[in-house]
């Protein structure tokens, strides 16, 4: 039984996994990318506001059709707004965590159930962040 997986992505390191292997009632989504504007502008925080938006209605979008957390998660997003420009990249983290409130979860008794279904599922975050003028890579370089 596996508690994380690191899943292949050109553009993000991403980790799905649980807390608690033996009763996988909590996961996590763990993703971070390095982005760089296309546009040099004087302040991105409408910008990154508009992608935190996006990632938050995709991820209730998946667990509505899934049925499996009621909408029950946490998204956390990390980027320094004041550093973006078009001349540097900079570190953008998502993490997104999930509760199923009924005990022992609809997942029986192994996490490789969740970890595997989603990560099928994963969002398009590439996507959903070039939509608002970024460019993403998976390192600094």
């Amino acid at each position: 039984m596996v508690s994380e997986k690191i899943i292949p992505s050109a553009s993000f390191k991403i980790k799905l996994g649980t807390l608690n292997k033996k009763n996988p009632r909590n996961f996590y989504l763990k993703a971070s990318t390095y982005i760089k504007a296309t546009a040099e502008k004087a302040s991105y925080d409408k910008e990154i506001n508009a992608i935190d938006k996006e990632l938050k209605a995709h991820l209730k979008q998946e667990m509505a059709i899934s049925g499996e957390f009621n909408n029950r998660f946490l998204l956390v997003t990390e980027v320094p707004t004041a550093r973006i420009s078009s001349h540097r990249k900079v570190h953008y983290n998502i993490e997104a965590y999930f509760n199923n409130p009924v005990e022992g979860g609809a997942f029986g008794e192994s996490a490789d159930y969740f970890i595997n279904k989603y990560a099928s599922k994963l969002p398009e975050f590439k996507q959903i962040i070039e939509n608002h003028g970024f460019v993403c890579t998976k390192s600094k370089l």
